[in-house]
């Protein structure tokens, strides 16, 4: 997968190299035809076309918060676990998992949880599906990640690989958040 992954970047940036090559060559030919003030406005209009459409792809989905109830899991401080689910040369899926004890009960547990794609992206897009997290027997908490992970050449989607997590936490090994 690694090995993919790299190709993977290093064809996305090869045809990004080309592309502004390619790019560069019509603005001098159109600055000679026309003029140089024309070129520049054609190089301005082209970049705040190009700068709105990578927006969309900055957006991730929020932390998603839920309340467990399970008379096993009492905190009395919060505990959290960042884990590693999918580990590439330059770019990572991580899973963050906190456990925060709630006023109301003592027997409710608040979780805040997300999974998010970091480092290099370049042709890759993560899209979350679900994200559970569900108590389980002797202070365990088992979780589940289901996504998809998106293959793109030039912002166009190829290739979309479904991808699911599951594991278990023991709560009593997860460090504490003072």
């Amino acid at each position: 997968m690694a090995f993919l992954y790299i190709l993977w970047v290093l064809l996305n940036g090869a045809l990004v190299l080309g592309l502004l090559a390619g790019w560069y060559r019509c603005l001098q030919l159109f600055a000679r035809q026309y003029s140089r003030s024309a070129s520049i406005a054609l190089c301005v209009m082209t970049l705040m076309t190009c700068t709105r459409g990578s927006e969309s792809f900055r957006e991730s989905a929020p932390p998603r918060q839920t309340t467990i109830t399970s008379s096993e899991l009492t905190l009395d401080q919060p505990v959290y676990d960042d884990r590693n689910l999918l580990d590439l040369p330059l770019t990572r899926l991580s899973q963050r998992i906190q456990l925060h004890p709630t006023s109301q009960s003592s027997d409710s547990v608040r979780v805040d949880q997300s999974v998010t794609l970091s480092g290099l992206q370049l042709g890759l897009r993560w899209q979350p599906i679900d994200l559970l997290v569900s108590p389980r027997p002797n202070r365990r908490i088992r979780y589940d990640v289901a996504g998809i992970l998106e293959w793109r050449l030039l912002s166009t989607t190829i290739y979309r690989q479904p991808v699911q997590y599951a594991g278990l936490l023991a709560v009593d090994s997860l460090p504490s958040r003072r």
